[in-house]
This record gives structure tokens, sequence and C-alpha cells, in this order.
């Protein structure tokens, strides 16, 4: 089971270099408005339609993916990452 407190997952090759390149470009030029924890695109969720399977592959679990609650792109205020030892 994941921790009910996982937020942000890293996963290595989930889009090509190409792809991640256009959508970086693209993210920079919309608009973002400030929210809580930082700044996000209003009205905007990248959820792609296999995400159930997709992330439920990679976590080796069965994941329910909440369209209105994921895919958000966010200029976080302050992010930290702890990247455990046995990774």
């Amino acid at each position: 089971m994941i921790h009910p407190l996982v937020k942000l997952i890293s996963v290595d090759g989930f889009f090509t270099q190409e792809e991640a390149k256009n959508l970086s470009y693209v993210a920079d030029t919309l608009q973002y408005e400030k929210q809580d924890l930082g700044r996000q695109i209003p009205n905007f969720n990248m959820v792609p339609d296999n995400a159930n399977q997709m992330f439920s592959t990679i976590l080796n679990t069965h994941i329910e993916v909440d369209p209105e609650r994921s895919g958000i792109f966010r200029r976080l205020h302050l992010l930290f990452s702890f990247e455990p030892p046995w990774l």
C-alpha cells in the first residue's frame, strides 16, 4: 500500500526527452494563478486516458486516479526532496 502522504512521484522515462521538452515549453507559456501551495494553471489537469493502468503498473498496486486532483501543473513555493538511501 502507498502511504497516504505521497503526493509527488518521480518516474524515469515517463515521457521521452522530446515530449518532456515540448511539455515544458507549453507549460511555461501558460498563465498561472496564485494558490495556497504556489502558482498553478487554473482549470487544467493533464491526466492520460490510461492513467489508472499506468500508475498501477509503475507502483505495482491498484490505483484509481482522481482526475480532479491529479495532473496539476504547479510551481510550488517551496519543494523539499527526500530520496531514501535504498533507492
